[in-house]
């Protein structure tokens, strides 16, 4: 008769919570930080319910569910549906016609999803008129 163990290997220092389902481990610091780092969730599950978010800026899913702004395109699918990476995340900058001499435009979608702009105009400082389209 053969007799089948689970073979349990312990924390290294560095991840040293074991996750409910045994399979991995994580670091404190890791627990309750938005991110499923066990496969099971159990970093997760056990934070309260109540989302905490800077400034109370909420992102609502396509599902109804709200999500830190700060986690929409960080490259991790928060809402169940994944609408916080989905076209959302993939946007084109167009500059307003009448600002004929604006130069050197660029922007950047930054891990925390906020659009950052830079740009230089030849006559003026002041406002720029952007419009944001899905591509």
């Amino acid at each position: 008769m053969i007799k089948m163990q689970k073979l349990t290997i312990a924390c290294p220092l560095s991840r040293s919570i074991r996750c409910k389902d045994e399979e991995g481990c994580y670091d404190k610091s890791q627990q309750c930080d938005g991110f499923n780092d066990c496969s099971d969730g159990s970093d997760e599950k056990i934070c309260q319910s109540t989302t905490s978010c800077i400034g109370d800026e909420f992102f609502t899913c396509d599902t109804d569910s709200e999500i830190c702004i700060s986690r929409v395109c960080d490259g991790f699918k928060d809402c169940d549906d994944g609408s916080d990476e989905g076209p959302i995340c993939r946007r084109s900058i167009l500059i307003s016609e009448t600002y004929d001499n604006v130069k050197n435009v660029s922007f950047d979608i930054r891990l925390n999803g906020v659009v950052y702009f830079s740009w230089i105009h030849e006559r003026s400082a002041g406002q720029l008129d952007v419009t944001i389209q899905d591509m």
